[in-house]
């Protein structure tokens, strides 16, 4: 969000564009009732009077209660055969009016079309012409000093490096549901604030997979030797070369692929991921203690500070990673999570507990044992290890 959001009052004009704006299969996703044929005219007769039942009417509602009219333009959609005839004619269209709006909100993402059993996908882009359509959406805003608000309408990540780099804002709201429209109206006008965070690691390209954060450490690991792989000098090349190493391809931008930027070597978005109106920041934290008893659980003290105009919720996530242990670790897992509401130009103290199960290990004989030694406490608002501060912490025998 680059300062576009909440909705200002200024915004008079407002255009919605995308399929996925008004499509209530995708708000409920595959595997619900609104996938079965049968049962899709009953489901939709008996909540044909609900109030806001997709993004459009409800987003609509509230613009109108802002003091703004809101325009749609379905353009195009994700599905193979959409229901727009010509979207070459839909992109014009809205195009055409993205150059009288205040603001522009595309809604894109996936449908039941492209998730579900027996329908894998080799790319991870947006489906259809929705790509082409924010480029073109994308030239107007510029042109125009017009906000571009992108709504992820989604079953799954999508690797979308664009979006993120030229999106005024990026929303996710996935398969938003029943009362997704009225949701999603709350949050882009600043009634209710964004506490959600990403429950899954956002790839930048299909063949970076996997890039979750509790990967094993390893040559190729973001958190090896506490940071990304750094160039070999020089001076060390001829002695690869006589093991056969690639030199002119090997690791100088600091990413596990040669052939992708070295700023998506984590991909987009890390899992735990989130945004706020609120500007909380952790401005301490502390181990309650340096060392514990086998079989004790440790905790930490946290304080936050609100130094913002609006009250807010953190959601304080603590990692736990294992120095050293008889067998191979993830280099972190969660171990602990908060939420915690800050009022504004407040500080406040919070206590966090770790699950013990976390520092366990399966040994050698398939036994869970904690194992004496050292730890590391990783305490932040995501699991990002430029986000995360490092608490050592020990774990002594009986």
């Amino acid at each position: 969000n680059h300062g576009v959001l909440p909705v200002a009052t200024a915004v008079k004009r407002i255009l919605l564009v995308g399929e996925s704006a008004n499509d209530l299969r995708q708000q409920y996703g595959c595997w619900t009732a609104l996938c079965r044929n049968e049962a899709a005219e009953t489901l939709v007769r008996a909540h044909s009077e609900a109030k806001n039942w997709t993004f459009l009417p409800a987003l609509r509602a509230r613009a109108e209660a802002a003091g703004a009219d809101l325009e749609y333009v379905p353009a195009c959609g994700p599905a193979p055969t959409s229901p727009t005839v010509n979207e070459s004619d839909g992109i014009a269209l809205a195009v055409a009016r993205a150059k009288v709006a205040d603001m522009v909100l595309a809604v894109v993402g996936d449908s039941d079309h492209w998730v579900g059993e027996g329908r894998d996908c080799a790319r991870l882009e947006l489906p259809g012409r929705q790509h082409a359509l924010l480029e073109a959406l994308h030239q107007v805003c510029v042109s125009k000093g017009t906000p571009l608000v992108v709504v992820l309408a989604t079953s799954k990540p999508l690797a979308i490096p664009w979006v993120k780099a030229h999106a005024s804002a990026v929303v996710c709201v996935w398969n938003a549901g029943m009362g997704g429209g009225d949701a999603l109206a709350a949050l882009l006008w600043g009634d209710r604030d964004f506490t959600g965070r990403t429950p899954i690691s956002w790839p930048a390209h299909v063949g970076q997979l996997p890039v979750h954060y509790d990967r094993m450490p390893g040559l190729h690991f973001e958190g090896f030797s506490g940071g990304p792989q750094q160039a070999v000098p020089l001076a060390n090349r001829d002695a690869m070369n006589a093991f056969g190493g690639d030199i002119h391809a090997w690791r100088q931008d600091n990413t596990r692929h040669i052939d992708l930027p070295s700023d998506w070597v984590n991909g987009l978005w890390p899992f735990g991921f989130g945004m706020s109106y609120a500007s909380i920041e952790i401005e301490n934290a502390a181990m309650s203690a340096e060392r514990w008893a086998l079989g004790q659980a440790p905790s930490l003290k946290v304080e936050l500070h609100n130094d913002g105009t609006r009250d807010g919720v953190a959601v304080i996530q603590v990692y736990v990673r294992d120095v050293v242990a008889s067998v191979t670790r993830p280099d972190r897992r969660l171990a602990a999570w908060k939420r915690v509401t800050v009022g504004a130009g407040e500080r406040t103290t919070t206590t966090i507990t770790l699950a013990l199960e976390l520092l366990e290990v399966i040994d050698a004989d398939g036994e869970r044992v904690t194992e004496p030694g050292l730890f590391h406490a990783l305490v932040g608002m995501s699991s990002r290890l430029s986000d995360l501060r490092v608490l050592p912490f020990s774990v002594d025998p009986k």
